[in-house]
């Protein structure tokens, strides 16, 4: 810094700020934080560290207890070291002479009771606060079966994943960490609650069995002994046992956690006995034999045994022992659900793009194509919608949210005047059934009906579309409603999260050299800024913006006479924008934003919709109200779309006001050939910008 700071007038404090922007390229939100803390720093007294060096010392890295692993080449024999204490050229392997070099394959690990402590205490406020009902996985028969066995009030359960991804786009060099979920809290925080317990970094796979041994062992002494921490809201200190619910995997993932073979071999699906190899799999034998963990276990045993006297140990694709096998109730079948992220967004969806698009079938020809694409540009979605909809020439490069948009919300309408209708109403039987299996309120009826309409989509796959896209993917369609009978809606059991954290992961690197010290010195720095926090304001905040004058209409005030007095309408503000908690409303006059629309919403009684013109603040109590059209909606009817019953149209409108704490949720309004949808979304989970 000090050729940035040479002698200096107090008046040229913006050219230090534009010095150090332009070297370090500085975001405006940057900026803006930092000169926050410049002024706290002047009105207080915050003493700042003198270097990086101190800096980083301050932090006390050594406390969190991260471990550098390396696998020797040689013997395969592991050495361990404090990773932030003993340097490289420190180790070597005495039988081979070996020693690590910066960035081979090696994998870290950090404490997992002390990563729990801190995470649990920095969230105590959403922790056992849960008061979700009906179909939550708080209430599921997979979490009732851990209680059934032993676990207790106050104890804690996990959802784990690991998953791969590169690190380089100019080498083969990818990422494999642990990742853990916190179950124990409202469903919309649960994904502040992951984090990192181990990560692999080098040009192969892992090495699973010492990858997660270090973590296994961690987690059974916290299933037997727990950890104790302090609720700050309830000035409690708890002592919790901690279980493993679940683990989340792809289908490249998960065979080599489970220890079985891949998915496009013999006997490769996790759940079934389906004999077919390669990449193909018929309907015809999608009721074969079901796996169950005892069994399971039979096949590990007898692998195991095989292997000892030959190099082919598989028995029915499973290759030997998991080290999750070691765990106390943790099923070894259905504590593996597939992903409906993987298996469904970024696959059947997309693999039904890419034939509907293919030159031998055309399905979407250009005009088709040019229509669908004029179609998504009509459609403004509210914030909660984190994408804003593309045209089908992007399709390649779609996110997993942008197919669910597609699949649930967008296709239903435009796709019934494209697609022959067989075709279309095949298409449908997967947004029926996946819909059914994501949404918030599930039941055992509905559980059926969505097999039923999965298997029809299954059944006919290999008729309307060839053998050879009989894909894996297909297949896990016809087990998903025995993980939603297990583990309630899908979206319980999503990876989203965990690919939200993977992305952050990246973040922490900021060169090729001791990649993994990077990382574990960032995630610490943020694990500590999260465990410094403020006061918890569980009131939900109203914020009102845009504020602006109008002169309101005769009827307007014989409207609001039915409950305010002359005097309070008299005295009212109107408002263009409203922020109640973190839910952010828009009304039709504020004309800023042209690609969204958050100005429709759903109300908690009765069956209406309101198209919000502006809001009022109005009353003693300060009442904020949306004013607009208010619509009696109606599920339809008279097509395969009456099956979906999140879609709503108008029956009748009229112009009136409703108080916005009566609000349920935000819609979708999608607009087609002159009719208006109101829609309403599946869950409050995925698609979700926060």
């Amino acid at each position: 810094m000090s050729d940035l700071l040479p002698k200096q007038t107090k008046d040229d404090g913006f050219l230090l700020i534009s010095k150090l922007s332009n070297k370090h390229n500085l975001s405006n939100e940057c900026i803006d934080d930092l000169l926050s803390v410049i002024q706290q720093a002047k009105t207080s007294n915050i003493e700042f560290p003198s270097s990086y060096y101190n800096y980083e010392k301050g932090l006390k890295l050594e406390d969190w207890k991260v471990k550098y692993h390396w696998l020797c080449r040689g013997c395969g024999e592991e050495f361990s070291w404090e990773l932030f204490d003993k340097p490289f050229n420190r180790i070597t392997c005495r039988a081979c002479n070996e020693s690590p070099k910066p960035n081979e394959d090696h994998f870290i690990s950090f404490d997992t009771s002390t990563l729990l402590k801190r995470t649990v205490e920095s969230h105590s406020q959403y922790m056992f606060t849960s008061s979700e009902t009906g179909s939550d996985l708080l209430r599921s028969v997979a979490y009732q079966k851990l209680q059934a066995k032993g676990m207790k009030k106050g104890d804690i359960s996990l959802v784990i994943n690991t998953d791969g991804a590169p690190l380089f786009s100019s080498s083969k060099v990818s990422f494999w960490p642990i990742l853990m979920q916190i179950n124990e809290s409202e469903s919309v925080c649960r994904k502040r609650t992951v984090v990192m317990a181990g990560l692999w970094i080098g040009k192969e796979k892992p090495q699973f069995e010492p990858f997660l041994k270090r973590f296994v062992d961690d987690l059974i002494t916290l299933q037997t002994i727990g950890f104790e921490w302090f609720h700050k809201i309830e000035n409690k200190i708890y002592k919790s046992n901690v279980y493993l619910l679940c683990t989340m995997c792809d289908s490249i993932a998960r065979p080599s956690v489970q220890f079985m073979s891949q998915f496009n071999a013999s006997y490769g699906c996790p759940y079934c006995l389906h004999k077919e190899p390669l990449w193909y799999f018929t309907h015809r034998e999608s009721s074969a034999i079901k796996r169950t963990h005892d069994e399971h276990l039979k096949h590990c045993e007898q692998a195991t045994l095989e292997r000892q006297t030959s190099l082919s140990g598989n028995v029915f694709g499973v290759k030997g022992y998991s080290p999750l096998h070691r765990l106390l109730y943790f099923d070894l079948i259905l504590g593996f659900p597939p992903d409906i992220m993987h298996a469904v967004y970024l696959g059947v969806s997309r693999q039904l793009m890419k034939i509907w698009l293919a030159d031998g079938m055309k399905f979407l020809s250009n005009f088709a194509q040019g229509k669908i694409n004029e179609f998504l540009q009509t459609i403004k979605p509210p914030y909660r919608v984190s994408r804003v909809p593309r045209s089908l020439e992007h399709h390649k490069e779609f996110k997993a949210h942008e197919w669910s948009m597609w699949m649930y919300y967008y296709s239903p309408i435009i796709l019934g005047s494209i697609l022959p209708k067989e075709y279309y109403e095949h298409w449908m039987f997967i947004v029926i059934g996946l819909s059914i299996l994501t949404c918030s309120a599930l039941n055992g009826t509905k559980i059926l009906k969505a097999k039923n309409y999965l298997d029809r989509f299954s059944k006919n796959m290999d008729r309307l579309y060839g053998h050879s896209n009989c894909t894996f993917n297909v297949h896990l369609l016809t087990h998903l409603t025995d993980f939603a009978e297990e583990y309630g809606p899908l979206q319980n059991i999503s990876m989203f999260a965990f690919e939200d954290f993977n992305s952050s992961i990246l973040s922490y690197v900021k060169g090729t050299q001791h990649v993994s010290s990077q990382v574990a010195k960032r995630y610490v720095q943020q694990l500590i800024s999260k465990s410094i926090s403020e006061d918890v304001v569980l009131e939900v905040k109203v914020e009102l913006f845009n504020r602006f004058e109008k002169q309101l209409s005769d009827e307007e005030k014989v409207m609001l006479s039915t409950k305010y007095s002359s005097e309070d309408i008299d005295a009212c503000a109107f408002h263009k924008r409203v922020k109640i908690g973190k839910r952010l409303f828009h009304s039709l006059s504020y004309q800023r934003v042209v690609k969204r629309n958050s100005s429709v919403v759903f109300f908690k009684l009765d069956n209406k919709v309101l198209e919000i013109e502006y809001f009022l603040r109005i009353g003693s109590n300060n009442d904020i109200l949306g004013v607009g059209l208010l619509h009696e909606i109606r599920n339809l009817s008279g097509s395969i779309l009456a099956e979906l019953d999140y879609f709503y149209e108008s029956r009748n409108s009229y112009q009136y006001f409703v108080n916005m704490c009566d609000v349920q949720s935000i819609a979708l309004l999608v607009e087609h050939e002159n009719k208006k949808y109101f829609i309403k979304f599946i869950n409050d989970v995925e698609n979700h910008s926060q």
